[in-house]
C-alpha cells in the first residue's frame, strides 16, 4: 500500500516518479499486478494512478487485470461496455469527471469549443462548423464503422478544464489524435494523459466493434521540437515516422515541423510497408481532417511523392537523435498537444 485514501496533489506527482521507477527497474510489466484487495479504501483513487503512469496503455492492462487472470486461470476478456447508449463517464477526481460530448447543442459541447478556440489558432484546428458537424453525425448514428470522439473533462458546475478528441479510422482500424488541450485550471495535474487514455480505450472499443480483434495503432501529430515527443521517443512507447510530414494546413515551405507519430498497441511493427503509410495518411487527411480532395492538396502529393521513393518506412534517426540528446524535450509539457 502506498498511502491510505485519496492522494495529495504534491504526494502523488512524487509517488508517480517513484513508481515509475519501480516499473522501469522491474523491467517487464507483466511481472506486476495490481492488488485490489484493500477494503478499507475507495480505489478509484489508485485506478486513476495507474492510468497516470509513464507507460503505455497496453501495459497499464497488464498490471491493472491482464497478469492477474494469467496468474490465477480466471480466463478474463477484454471489459467491455454493456452498452454504447450514451456518453462513458470515468471519475478523474472528486471534482471532475471525463464526459464524452454526443450532442453539439448542449452548453457543455459549446464551453469545450470555446476551450478549443482558445487553445489553437484557427489555421491549426477545424472550424467549429466541422466539429458541430462531426457531433452532429455521430448524435444521428450516421458515422460507423468510423467514429469521432470529444471528450471534456467537467467540474459539478459544467465548467470544462479540459478537452481531447479524436477519430476513429476504420480503413486503417487506427486512432489519430486530433487535439489535446487543457485550461489553466487543469495543468499539472495529469489532465491531458487522462484524455488521451481515455481516447485511446474508445479507440479500442471501436475497434473491436468492426470486427478486428485490436487496434493495430494509435497516430497523432506533434511539433518537432515538443518535449512530450521527445520523452515518449525516449522510453519507446512511440515510433516517429521518417518522412517530412506535413500537417493539412501547412504549406511545403513551411517553417514549423511537424513529425507523424505512431504508437503501436496490438501491431508492434517498427517499420511499415509504405503501401500502409499511405493508406494512414489519406485516412488522416480525409477523414480526420475532412480534406475533401487531398491529392490535391501540394503537401499531400509531396509526402507521397518521398514516401514512394522507399519500399519502407521506419523510425526517423533525426527525431531519435534528437530525443535523446534532449534537445527537443527539456522541461515539462505544454497545456496545449496538437495530436
Amino acid at each position: 500500500g502506498l498511502t491510505l485514501g485519496e492522494f495529495e496533489e504534491r504526494f502523488e506527482r512524487f509517488m508517480l516518479e517513484e513508481v515509475n521507477d519501480v516499473v522501469a527497474y522491474a523491467g517487464d510489466p507483466t511481472k506486476l499486478l495490481f492488488g485490489s484487495d484493500w477494503p478499507i479504501s475507495d480505489m478509484r483513487s489508485y485506478i486513476r494512478f495507474v492510468r497516470q503512469l509513464d507507460i503505455r496503455e497496453d501495459e497499464k492492462e497488464m498490471i491493472l487485470w491482464r497478469n492477474t487472470s494469467r496468474v490465477f486461470g480466471l480466463g478474463l476478456e477484454e471489459p467491455v461496455p454493456a452498452s454504447d447508449d450514451g456518453p462513458i463517464e470515468v471519475q478523474t477526481s472528486d471534482a471532475l469527471e471525463i464526459v464524452e460530448i454526443d450532442d453539439e447543442r448542449t452548453p457543455v459541447a459549446a464551453r469545450t469549443l470555446d476551450l478549443l478556440g482558445a487553445s489553437f489558432h484557427a489555421h491549426e484546428r477545424h472550424s467549429f462548423e466541422d466539429f458541430k458537424s462531426e457531433l452532429a453525425e455521430k448524435r444521428l448514428d450516421l458515422l460507423k464503422p468510423f467514429d469521432f470522439h470529444m471528450l471534456s473533462a467537467v467540474d459539478r458546475d459544467g465548467n470544462v478544464h479540459g478537452t481531447g478528441a479524436g477519430v476513429y479510422l476504420a480503413g486503417v482500424n487506427a486512432g489519430f489524435v486530433l487535439y489535446l488541450a487543457v485550461a489553466e485550471t487543469g495543468r499539472g495535474s495529469g489532465l491531458g494523459h487522462l484524455l488521451r487514455d481515455e481516447l485511446v480505450r474508445r479507440f479500442r472499443r471501436n475497434s473491436r466493434e468492426a470486427g478486428f480483434g485490436d487496434l493495430h495503432c494509435v497516430f497523432g501529430e506533434v511539433r518537432i521540437d515538443n518535449p512530450w515527443l521527445a520523452r515518449l521517443v525516449r522510453d519507446g512507447k512511440i515510433l516517429p515516422l521518417d518522412f517530412r510530414y506535413f500537417h493539412p494546413a501547412a504549406g511545403v515551405d513551411s517553417v514549423d515541423r511537424y513529425v507523424l507519430y505512431r504508437e503501436p498497441i496490438a501491431d508492434r511493427r517498427e517499420t511499415i510497408p509504405c503501401a500502409e503509410v499511405k493508406q494512414a495518411l489519406y485516412s488522416i487527411f480525409r477523414r480526420a481532417y475532412r480534406v475533401r480532395y487531398p491529392y490535391e492538396r501540394e503537401n499531400f502529393r509531396a509526402m507521397l511523392d518521398e514516401i514512394g521513393t522507399r519500399a519502407e518506412i521506419g523510425p526517423s534517426a533525426e527525431v531519435m537523435a534528437l530525443a535523446q540528446a534532449g534537445t527537443a524535450g527539456n522541461g515539462p509539457c505544454p497545456p496545449v498537444v496538437p495530436g
